[in-house]
């Protein structure tokens, strides 16, 4: 067994990760001088930015590589386990450079107070030229990084066992703040940030996002941002697509294109106004045209959206290309009676959407605090410019 082989092994990397290790290894060289050494400790600042990558290869061969961490998870199951940080395959012998990126490079980002964290490299001999139906990552996305699985994008591929390996340790040092920062992710969530890291894995079940949607709305600075109280209620929003809004996750402007399903613990004998904005216009860095609402509806009688008086027509997801990751808040407060609304219809047009308030709009008609709120974050894709066509912008 090679030292390669003994290291994966006793580092437990077999089996939580692969059910066979590699022999062969890979060397990985950082451009701060720091090299990974089959275990050795290193920092996320160390790590920062993409390592050069060498290994024995055929060269009329292809390539896929891996690198991967598989201790992404709060608690003591490793439910959601791996966070793929790159992913890089049909790489011609040992030119990385000229492989099909598949996910860019993104460094360590263990958050604080998670211990130590094993970032993997793992090298397939592909059977030929593959064709890979993954959606493309650049390195400022975490859309679907979480909850990946090396074995399974093996077996998906019929990629073998895997050639070789290489890994690190590392834990939070003070450079992860400005990692989460770049990638539009709080890093004072702790223990939430897994959740957020979850990119569209937006089905979670029970999760503790749930439990706390006011906790989530402070944790993500929605208070005070967009409201000075948060809802106490989590409001249940399900797109057509499969999509669920759970707490900031990461979904995507395609994957919330068509009007939600909402749900909450309504009173059918009463009325209320439900609310969808974005406070994050034109960027989260830089909300001069905050808030742009995307939807608005009053006097819903019950949980009946269909029969309400619609102010806004819906219009999903449309972040500008290079504006990072958008906050898009659902809120739905009480109203005091049926009311009677002076605001003009608004239908699939930007025009006073932006600079909207909710705030201001709640008190204009004395709706005191919502009672039930979710949100999600999105950034930009290729469907947003169907969204500005649609909204003449």
């Amino acid at each position: 067994m090679s030292l390669v082989s003994k290291a994966f092994e006793a580092s437990k990397i077999v089996p939580d990760v692969i059910p066979t290790p590699p022999s062969g290894n890979i060397e990985l060289k950082y451009p701060s001088g720091a090299v990974a050494s089959q275990g050795n400790e290193l920092t996320p600042t160390q790590v920062k930015e993409q390592p050069s990558v060498s290994y024995e290869a055929d060269p009329n061969a292809f390539y896929t590589l891996v690198f991967t961490d598989p201790d992404n998870y709060d608690g003591p199951e490793p439910v959601y386990r791996e966070w793929h940080h790159w992913l890089v395959g049909n790489i011609p012998g040992s030119d990385v450079s000229k492989g099909e990126v598949l996910s860019g490079y993104i460094g360590s980002g263990p958050p604080e107070g998670t211990g130590i964290h094993r970032y993997v490299y793992i090298l397939y001999k592909q059977p030929g030229k593959l064709n890979f139906d993954e959606k493309r990552l650049t390195n400022k996305s975490i859309d679907g990084r979480a909850a990946f699985s090396t074995k399974k994008f093996a077996e998906k591929y019929s990629l073998g066992a895997p050639v070789a390996g290489n890994f690190y340790r590392a834990q939070f040092d003070d450079y992860v703040p400005l990692l989460y920062k770049s990638l539009g992710v709080r890093h004072k969530m702790h223990r939430l940030c897994v959740l957020i890291l979850l990119g569209c894995m937006s089905n979670l079940i029970a999760s503790p996002v749930q439990s706390d949607i006011a906790q989530t709305f402070l944790e993500h600075e929605v208070v005070p941002d967009v409201l000075s109280v948060a809802p106490a209620e989590y409001l249940t929003v399900k797109f057509p697509s499969g999509a669920e809004v759970n707490g900031g996750n990461v979904l995507t402007p395609t994957l919330v294109k068509d009007v939600p399903t909402i749900s909450w613990n309504a009173n059918p004998d009463l009325f209320y106004t439900v609310v969808n904005t974005d406070p994050d216009a034109p960027s989260r860095a830089d909300p001069v045209s905050r808030e742009f609402a995307h939807w608005l509806v009053g006097n819903v009688p019950g949980d009946d959206i269909a029969a309400g008086d619609r102010l806004m027509q819906y219009v999903g997801a449309g972040p500008s290309l290079g504006s990072g990751l958008h906050r898009y808040v659902f809120l739905v407060y009480q109203q005091p009676a049926k009311l009677d609304f002076d605001e003009p219809r608004i239908n699939m047009t930007a025009e006073n959407r932006r600079s909207f308030s909710i705030a201001n709009f709640a008190k204009k008609y004395n709706l005191g605090d919502p009672i039930a709120g979710n949100f999600y974050q999105a950034e930009w894709d290729d469907y947003v410019p169907t969204v500005h066509e649609q909204l003449g912008i």
